[in-house]
């Protein structure tokens, strides 16, 4: 796995777009006139690649791959690159970045993402709560990772996989359970060594998922560094 994601890297990131209206399946030609295609599980897509479940296919960082998309009757052919690969008991997770895309798929992702964010916009009634409200709609990451560990605990920091995040918290998969009952607090670690920047907050949902375990947080505190890029990430996003 990757070290600590450093925050610059973040700028160039899309929101992923979760999805149960697309099938995947990775394609491999095994010889002249044989092809075989692996069926995986699709857990979002953008315009710049996927994020793939699969406990069979053993993709490598560096990896090609040739995928289809299917979306009713249409079949749309992609190549990517594996990206990052997080080894779970159950199935691997993998990002892929899209090295060609057809036009069609574009328009596609871009119907999605519309009627995501009027899902969104009809979920966020004036009735709900303020405080969500002001903290902004969480942004969906890939291939970010921070290190997390339970507040006050010897044991050693766990390497997670960031999920969504925003200014009010953010959601991230850990390969192992860092802790068994919520709510607990948790030190999170967000940059890299020799002066990594320490942020802390109160884990307030927990799921055994994919292998691993999905944590929901709340900060508690946030430094001021990712505050102001979570302000950039977002003015980008808006102006897409």
């Amino acid at each position: 796995m990757h070290p600590p994601f450093d925050l610059a890297l973040t700028m160039h990131f899309e929101p992923r777009i979760h999805t149960s209206k697309l099938k995947v399946a990775v394609v491999h030609k095994r010889w002249i006139g044989k092809t075989e295609r692996e069926f995986c599980d699709l857990l979002n897509i953008s315009h710049g690649g996927i994020g793939l479940s699969s406990p069979w296919l053993n993709a490598r960082p560096g990896q090609k791959l040739c995928m289809e998309l299917y979306y009713h009757q249409e079949v749309f052919t992609t190549r990517g690159i594996v990206t990052n690969v997080n080894s779970r008991e159950k199935s691997d997770l993998y990002g892929v970045a899209f090295t060609f895309a057809p036009p069609e798929l574009d328009r596609l992702i871009d119907i999605f993402k519309r009627e995501h964010l009027e899902a969104s916009a009809a979920h966020n009634t004036p009735n709900a709560d303020p405080i969500k409200r002001h903290f902004g709609k969480r942004i969906a990451t890939q291939n970010l990772q921070v290190q997390v560990k339970k507040l006050d605990s010897s044991a050693p920091y766990v390497l997670c996989e960031v999920d969504n995040i925003n200014k009010g918290g953010m959601g991230f998969y850990a390969p192992e359970l860092i802790h068994p009952n919520t709510p607990f607090d948790v030190s999170i670690q967000i940059s890299k060594q020799p002066d990594p920047t320490i942020i802390s907050g109160k884990v307030h949902y927990m799921q055994q998922k994919l292998g691993g375990y999905y944590y929901g947080v709340e900060f508690k505190m946030i430094s001021l560094e990712l505050s102001c890029l979570l302000d950039e990430i977002e003015t980008i996003l808006q102006q897409r």
